[in-house]
C-alpha cells in the first residue's frame, strides 16, 4: 500500500514539475517574442545633410549611413541586410558604417566580429565614431539605424532595414532603400529600427 502511495506521489510531483517547467518556458518564449518586436528609440533626424558631419556627401549618388554598436548581437542581421542591399543596387550607393567607440576604450573593444563583418562588405567605408558624436548629428539612438540622403543632401530614408530585432528577411526598410537607390519611389521612406541602444552604458561589456 505504501509503495503504491509513493508511486502516486512521485507521478504527481513529476506532473507538477513538468507543468511548472512548461510555464517557465512559455513565459520565456513570450518575453523573447515581445522583445524581438519592440523597436528601439530614435532621435530627431535632420531633413538635410548635417553640415557639421565629418562624412562626405556624394552629389552623384545617394549616401547611406548606418550607425552600429560593435557589441549588439541584433546588428548582425542589419549588416546581412545591408549586404543584400549592396548586391541589388550595383554601386549606386555611397555607404558608411559608423561604429560606436567610447573614449578611453582600447581599440580591441570595437574590433568584434561585427566590425570584421562590416569591413568585408564591398564598397563600404567603416569608421570609428568616438563617443557617438556622428550618431548624434544624425539623430541615431539605436544600433542598425540607417540614414539615406540624396545627392542634393535631402533626407530620403530613415529607419531600420530588418523586420524584427536580430532577424533578417524581406522587409519594408530593405525594399525602400533598394528602390530609392535605383531611382524609384518608396512607399514607406521610414521603418522601425530594431537593435540595441547606442548610448546605453550597460551595453559596454
Amino acid at each position: 500500500m505504501w509503495l503504491r502511495d509513493d508511486r502516486i506521489r512521485t507521478h504527481l510531483y513529476g506532473a507538477v514539475f513538468v507543468t511548472a517547467w512548461l510555464s517557465v518556458v512559455a513565459v520565456g518564449m513570450g518575453s523573447m517574442t515581445v522583445y524581438s518586436t519592440v523597436p528601439g528609440s530614435r532621435g530627431a533626424t535632420p531633413s538635410g545633410w548635417p553640415k557639421s558631419s565629418a562624412l562626405e556627401l556624394h552629389q552623384d549618388r545617394p549616401t547611406l549611413v548606418m550607425i552600429a554598436h560593435p557589441r549588439c548581437a541584433c546588428t548582425r542581421a542589419s549588416l546581412q541586410e545591408l549586404e543584400i542591399i549592396l548586391s541589388r543596387t550595383d554601386g549606386r550607393l555611397r555607404s558608411y558604417i559608423l561604429f560606436l567607440y567610447p573614449k578611453g576604450e582600447k581599440k580591441k573593444w570595437v574590433e568584434t566580429d561585427l566590425w570584421k563583418m562590416a569591413n568585408r562588405l564591398n564598397g563600404v567605408t567603416v569608421r570609428l565614431d568616438e563617443d557617438g558624436r556622428e550618431a548624434g548629428k544624425f539623430g541615431a539612438k539605436t544600433s542598425g539605424h540607417v540614414f539615406m540622403y540624396s545627392g542634393a543632401g535631402k533626407l530620403i530614408f530613415s529607419g531600420g532595414i530588418t523586420a524584427l530585432r536580430g532577424h533578417g528577411g524581406e522587409n519594408a526598410g530593405r525594399s525602400a532603400v533598394i528602390s530609392l537607390a535605383n531611382s524609384e519611389s518608396a512607399n514607406n521612406p521610414t521603418n522601425p529600427v530594431f537593435g540595441c541602444s547606442i548610448f546605453d552604458p550597460e551595453s559596454r561589456s
